[in-house]
């Protein structure tokens, strides 16, 4: 009896005291290509799947030992990352509005609604601080020690990230979509039609500049350099510093997902399933690649292509001018499909996490 209950005693999960991996923004980096120089198992096999919620408010931050994210249905979920074990869960306020944040011993959350909050626990699950800001719209980032959010309403709030503690808020003109993106020295907001430039110490306006369309998803940057895409069909590249115009690309149909950059290159598909790589230095030579399939999910830039999930649940690997299937899951795949440290991670239709190795 002895020998029985010890091999059936649950395994003890040491709860780390922090994070070495900082996931200070969606996707982990300004470029959103956390997998651009990571290689995809050669053939994909299921590893483990663990339920995060009803379905996620955008894409789970991947720490080094723990997964992080947020459910539709209210929950804070932190997973061993080796092994998909709860590690603790915490029930907010209101539905999830954007992607967890992780920075060392710190995990950071959003809400929405009327009732939304922004929320700082330590990595053990205990609650720092939470801040009512009203209708979050995701993604937040962390920018030097301020946690950053925007709101539907057009408002963006900076707190300390430590305490909660309100440094400034700036009412800008029209709704926020696409939250905020860190540049040095400020932060960048879309509004409906136009981008702006805020001192991150102050919140004061340093640059406002027109958009040719509404951003709905995370911009993403490399260097001096923002790429941003449009519920009409639109990728516009312009300066960080000035907000001034380098090129923009009409792609004819609707980039939700958002672009990424790798190898001096953006990457966007849009939601008509056409895969789009568009150098940087020279958009004239874009080309767009069919993949079949109705897309909302970001493209994955990895070392050898491109992954993307389709809303029918199918994970694809575009490289070459080929389009090859890597794996399958309960449709719609929404949010970036990532590979680190030779897993691929994806969230399904139904809120639960595959990892495949």
């Amino acid at each position: 009896m002895g020998v029985n209950a010890t091999a059936c005693a649950p395994r003890r999960i040491e709860l780390p005291d922090a994070d070495p991996a900082a996931w200070r923004e969606p996707l982990g980096t300004s470029t959103r290509a956390p997998s651009a120089d990571e290689v995809v198992p050669e053939h994909p096999a299921p590893w483990w799947r663990a339920s995060l919620g009803r379905a996620v408010s955008g894409p789970p931050a991947m720490g080094k030992d723990v997964i992080v994210a947020v459910g539709l249905d209210r929950y804070l979920t932190v997973l061993e990352r080796q092994t998909g074990d709860r590690l603790w869960r915490k029930r907010l306020n209101a539905p999830g509005a954007a992607s967890p944040l992780v920075d060392g011993n710190r995990v950071y959350a959003a809400t929405g609604g009327r009732e939304g909050r922004l929320f700082g626990f330590t990595l053990d699950g205990k609650r720092r601080w939470d801040r009512g800001v009203g209708p979050i719209t995701g993604p937040i980032a962390l920018a030097d020690s301020l946690l950053i959010a925007a709101t539907e309403v057009g408002q963006v709030v900076a707190c300390d990230a430590g305490t909660g503690e309100v440094r400034w808020t700036r009412r800008l003109t029209q709704a926020i979509r696409a939250g905020v993106l860190p540049v040095t020295g400020a932060v960048l907001i879309a509004t409906d039609d136009s981008v702006f430039r805020l001192a991150l110490a102050t919140g004061e306006i340093e640059a406002r500049a027109g958009l040719p369309g509404t951003a709905v998803a995370p911009a993403a940057r490399q260097g001096d350099t923002v790429v941003a895409t449009t519920a009409d069909g639109q990728i516009v590249t312009f300066r960080a510093g000035d907000l001034s115009l380098i090129w923009s690309l009409d792609v004819g149909a609707p980039v939700f997902g958002g672009p990424a950059i790798a190898r001096d290159s953006v990457f966007a598909v849009s939601i008509r399933g056409v895969l789009w790589r568009v150098p940087l230095g020279n958009p004239d030579a874009a080309d767009g690649i069919p993949i079949g399939a109705a897309v909302r999910a970001p493209a994955s830039p990895v070392r050898h292509g491109v992954l993307i999930g389709t809303l029918g649940g199918e994970i694809v690997l575009v490289a070459g001018g080929a389009v090859m299937p890597q794996g399958r899951v309960e449709g719609p795949i929404e949010q970036a499909v990532v590979v680190s440290n030779g897993a691929m991670f994806v969230v399904d239709g139904r809120g639960r996490l595959h990892a495949w190795r």
